[in-house]
């Protein structure tokens, strides 16, 4: 019959014997197999020791292709009795020598380790101590493996071979991960950041699972934002825990390291974790990404080094050493904020009613049910029709600008705000989104708060610097594009055309009205605005310049593109099919709405050979599929994109 023999150092032997084979014959076929001479094998069958050398494999219960384990016996040379107490010795003074070594002792035995430095004697016994134990263990384990081997057709036998089994897998899942993946048992510290804000220096806890940012009422008060603390969206959060939410901060600027500045919005929550945690609303919100392989928080392409452990606040510090211990609020980083129909129910105390707002506050803002406006409200004056026109246009159903309108005392601006974030903003049967989208019906124009809004961020740019081929006098060759802003059926748009499919360069591809600079163009601004009138036909006094965008490279870096901003006023309102293009240089015009442009979901990213090796860069595909914006094009828009997002609330 056939046979399998293996080692404890992973030999594994085949042999072929008789049934009837003798144990110690078995033996001497396997010291020619492992070289271990027979007085120093030992067999086990089934984890039991096989003792008597003089049974055949079917007395043993031996059958074929069973598996026999054989173990080299560890045996004290003769006149050596002092071995096994040098061996100890060694052990101990490796121990000394090795700090990292005997810390790790004292952590997991700190008797053994003090045993190690001060009473060699008192070691060597516990030493030997442990090994004995180690050994009566392995011994009534096989006797119990045994055991419960003698009758393979007992359930109860079978259940608890079944558990050892599962022990021992647990066992070898544990030892495995400490040698070769130990770091899963080291501490991690979390993701903090520098923030300041109003001048105050503060650590900002980044967590991606955060739903919500939360700041403590403390560091709120040093900060000086209490004071902007709306009580109106006061109430419980609940979660693994719960913590009292005292009110929110609806806007307030911070600045992170490398000069990013970033509007952000607090719930004040009680606790005694960080001084502020930075959530999902505010890192969706700015397009934030973690970069774990950078250790760093990009923003805008800037990147912002999360800390390290020794750089923290010592009170940080040891909430991390501790492991979270005195943890943030159980439920802050998963917390359900109260809503703006919550606050839209709590209206702000008038001066002859000062109760109100107390009573208001009292009340619980959240309560895990769906937020929705009251069908039912008290009995109401009577609401101008102007107020509820206003709303209606706005896309609202009328039963609902009452409901607002009763809710807010009749402040239109109030309803209006209260409507967008509960009805075109949040979601209704969960937790509400905090971060502003532009996907909704509203539509944005350019109002000349918007245009002021634009000229600021436009004039606030970074500056990029970019290496570019210049011509044999040391000179850069020059580029301008104008990035046309319109309204489109009374909707902000921008104006976009498709260069002519026989041009020499970008045939078919999207692009803005420009070109090469002309040796009698006094600046690149005159380049943009030539080559548009020449492109689309809008002329010069038709446009109103709100700013530039800093200068960006062709793909070959040959030219300087310099990209300007300008609103076409007349028309008012384009009509794109009416646009009188030069049909030598532009095949066709079409425009796209800023809200949809704002919207992340309608941007991917492509890879493309910039001539020095593949990069990617930002895309946008038209809502019906069948036109691509990408290239320079889509990096000026891009860069436009981010430099006037957020946009303001008026608009």
């Amino acid at each position: 019959m056939r046979l399998t023999i293996t080692t404890d150092d992973g030999n594994i032997y085949n042999v072929e014997v008789d049934s009837q084979m003798e144990l110690d014959n078995l033996k001497a076929l396997l010291e020619a197999e492992s070289s271990i001479a027979v007085g120093e094998q030992e067999l086990f069958y089934n984890g039991r020791y096989l003792a008597d050398d003089k049974l055949s494999l079917e007395q043993i219960g031996v059958g074929q292709d069973d598996m026999l384990l054989l173990r080299k016996r560890a045996q004290q040379p003769v006149g050596a009795p002092n071995t096994g107490n040098d061996h100890v010795d060694l052990m101990r003074q490796r121990v000394l020598s090795d700090p990292r070594l005997l810390q790790q002792l004292a952590n997991t035995s700190p008797e053994l380790a003090n045993a190690a430095m001060n009473d060699p004697q008192r070691f060597a016994a516990m030493v030997q101590q442990i090994a004995q134990n180690r050994r009566q263990a392995e011994m009534m384990r096989s006797e119990h493996m045994s055991e419960l081997a003698s009758d393979p057709f007992d359930i109860g036998a079978q259940r608890k071979i079944e558990e050892d089994i599962k022990r021992e897998n647990i066992a070898a899942n544990l030892e495995a991960a400490m040698e070769y993946n130990p770091e899963s048992f080291a501490r991690v510290t979390r993701l903090y950041v520098r923030a300041e804000i109003n001048g105050r220096q503060l650590v900002a806890l980044v967590d991606s699972g955060a739903q919500s940012t939360v700041i403590s009422p403390e560091t709120a008060e040093a900060c000086g934002l209490l004071r902007l603390m709306d009580t109106r969206f006061s109430g419980v959060a609940q979660g693994v825990g719960t913590a009292k939410i005292l009110g929110r901060i609806h806007s307030a600027q911070m600045k992170l390291d490398n000069n990013v500045f970033v509007a952000c919005s607090f719930y004040v929550v009680e606790g005694k974790g960080s001084e502020m945690l930075f959530g999902l609303d505010m890192l969706k919100r700015h397009q934030a990404s973690i970069d774990l392989r950078k250790d760093a928080l990009i923003i805008a392409d800037a990147e912002i080094l999360f800390l390290k452990e020794h750089e923290l606040p010592e009170r940080q510090r040891m909430i991390e050493v501790h492991g979270g211990v005195t943890d943030e609020t159980p439920m802050a980083s998963r917390m359900a904020a109260p809503t703006a129909a919550n606050a839209a129910a709590h209206p702000p105390a008038s001066s002859s009613n000062p109760t109100s707002s107390a009573s208001a506050g009292s009340k619980p803002a959240f309560q895990g049910s769906p937020t929705t406006i009251p069908s039912n409200p008290p009995q109401q004056p009577q609401l101008p029709e102007s107020s509820i026109q206003t709303l209606t246009n706005l896309g609202i159903s009328r039963q609902e600008a009452v409901h607002a309108l009763q809710a807010t005392g009749g402040n239109v601006d109030l309803a209006a705000s209260f409507l967008f974030q509960v009805k075109l903003a949040f979601t209704l049967r969960t937790v509400p989104r905090l971060c502003r989208t532009y996907t909704t019906s509203i539509s944005i124009t350019y109002t000349p708060a918007m245009q002021a809004h634009i000229k600021d961020m436009l004039l606030k740019a970074p500056k990029y610097k970019f290496t570019y081929k210049s011509d044999p006098d040391g000179s850069i060759r020059e580029a301008a594009v104008l990035v046309p802003l319109c309204h489109v059926d009374n909707e902000a748009s921008i104006l976009f055309t498709v260069r002519h499919s026989d041009m020499r360069s970008h045939a078919g591809e999207v692009s803005f009205p420009g070109g090469k600079s002309d040796p009698e163009d006094p600046a690149p601004l005159h380049t943009a605005l030539r080559e548009t009138a020449e492109e689309i036909s809008i002329t010069p006094a038709s446009i109103t310049l709100l700013g530039e965008t800093p200068p960006l490279p062709n793909r070959g870096r040959t030219l300087r593109v310099h990209p300007f901003i300008g609103l076409i006023h007349n028309p008012q309102n384009l009509i794109i099919n009416q646009i009188k293009h030069n049909p030598d240089e532009v095949d066709r015009c079409f425009a796209l709405s800023l809200r949809w442009l704002l919207d992340p979901r309608n941007k991917h990213v492509m890879t493309v050979d910039s001539g020095v090796g593949k990069v990617k860069m930002p895309a946008f595909r038209t809502p019906d599929g069948e036109i691509e914006v990408w290239g320079l094009t889509a990096m000026i828009l891009d860069t436009f994109l981010r430099q006037i997002h957020p946009l303001p609330s008026s608009t």
